[in-house]
């Protein structure tokens, strides 16, 4: 629980405030991209346990 709280702020820390230029939408990328692999394992270990 302490790590998913120390992560949190971590990733809040690098999304507020939003950088200029590219590096502005490179935060949300990296979320789409880790919310698509919770979502894959989400999945599989739904149909593991179905």
């Amino acid at each position: 629980m302490v790590t998913t709280v120390i992560l949190g702020t971590v990733f809040v820390g690098t999304m507020y405030p939003t950088p200029e230029g590219v590096y502005g939408w490179l935060p949300y990328l990296f979320l789409s991209y880790l919310s698509a692999g919770a979502l894959i394992v989400w999945r599989r270990k739904k149909v593991e346990t179905a």
